[in-house]
């Protein structure tokens, strides 16, 4: 298989597709979901492939690495760069989030522009939702923001699988079509966790630590951080299992959905990204703590919770605290809990409820239901 680019023509095409239907159109376009780390490289890509018009001028517009603060910087940056005003002129706006906050002045200078020329036309690029309730409110009166959306989502297997053979070439290496699987399996369509999984193979031959390394680590917590503090409660949640949701949650899942970082399974919702989504509830677990005080009293977070669990729940979940990280069968468990009981009426079935009720309480108290994972054929391991 020759691989020429980093993702096959037709995945290219059909990512770019919208931005030039709008730039046709002599429209405006918001590309959402693009980190600041990829827009450069996005845009490159679109003007070396995807422009072949000699009616149309693209010129990048880099709102970090620009001091561009109001509309005489703007004027004068494209008096620099408009070759022909007989031409369409696109401006490509990198970092736009700068306009939501520092540079919210220039937004309007630049809203004003496109209806004041008839020969400009802009692509934002935002790493933020600026789609949700509280931006929307704000950003309503720039019109030209909204004229056209286009979410940046993650890439399909096809395309993933593309993109491994081509950094395993710019990185000298081979990779196995077990690996491939595996690094599928495991970062499904995150190119930027893929590339590390091969680089790090590259660099030292170990499969076993491919996943559970520092540099992934370090980029597992950027992929966190980029996320708004509504999207991590959505997707925390999701984690734990609560799937009760209201309208603004909602909101956020329909966006993170459209992102590809979520998957409807059902009436449920769940990560998209394996190592990510592992990441993300070890994180969970890191701030949210079950243990025991000295007197052998339960403990989230420092805050005393005996009081909401019964006898027996208790006994299971002190039992589980004393066996960390190892399978308890139903047997064990049952002669720690139901032993000496007067009413003493273990079943699988009640086996199975009390487990139940165990995580919905851990749910109420913003713990995870898989605090207590179901072994197969084995019994219950506590991984808290």
């Amino acid at each position: 298989m020759k691989v020429q680019g980093a993702f096959p023509e037709e995945t290219i095409t059909e990512y770019f597709s919208p931005w030039i239907k709008a730039i046709n159109s002599r429209e405006c376009i918001t590309i959402l979901n693009i980190p600041k780390r990829d827009q450069l490289y996005r845009v490159n890509e679109f003007i070396n492939q995807q422009i072949t018009s000699k009616k149309i001028q693209l010129i990048t517009l880099d709102l970090k690495g620009q001091i561009i603060e109001d509309s005489s910087d703007l004027e004068s940056y494209l008096d620099k760069h408009v070759k022909n005003n007989s031409k369409l002129i696109v401006l490509l706006i990198l970092d736009a989030d700068q306009l939501l906050d520092e540079k919210i002045a220039l937004l309007s200078c630049l809203d004003k522009m496109y209806f004041d020329r008839k020969n400009f036309s802009m692509v934002y690029l935002f790493q933020k939702n600026i789609t949700s309730l509280e931006k929307t409110k704000k950003l309503s009166p720039y019109t030209s923001l909204f004229q056209n959306i286009s979410i940046f989502s993650c890439f399909e297997p096809e395309a993933m699988s593309y993109f491994i053979k081509f950094i395993a070439l710019s990185f000298k290496t081979k990779i196995t079509k077990e690996l491939e699987r595996k690094i599928l399996d495991r970062c499904n369509g995150a190119p930027w966790l893929v590339k590390e999984s091969v680089r790090y193979y590259y660099q030292t031959g170990d499969t076993k630590n491919i996943f559970n390394h520092d540099n992934m680590k370090i980029k597992l917590n950027i992929l966190y951080q980029e996320l708004s503090i509504e999207e991590k409660l959505v997707v925390e949640k999701i984690i734990k299992m609560n799937f009760q949701f209201d309208l603004k949650e909602k909101a956020v899942i329909n966006y993170l959905t459209k992102t590809g970082l979520l998957i409807k399974k059902g009436q449920q919702y769940d990560v998209s990204i394996p190592i990510f989504k592992d990441f993300i509830q070890e994180t969970i677990n890191s701030k949210t703590q079950i243990n025991l005080n000295q007197n052998g009293q339960l403990l989230v977070n420092g805050v005393l919770v005996e009081g909401f669990f019964s006898r027996r729940e208790k006994k299971i979940i002190k039992l589980f605290l004393e066996n960390k990280e190892k399978t308890l069968n139903r047997e064990k468990i049952a002669l720690t809990v139901w032993l000496n009981d007067k009413d003493n009426s273990y079943s699988d079935w009640a086996m199975d409820q009390i487990i139940r009720r165990l995580r919905i309480k851990f749910t109420k108290l913003g713990l995870s239901r898989q605090l207590i994972k179901t072994i197969k054929n084995q019994g219950y391991l506590f991984n808290g």
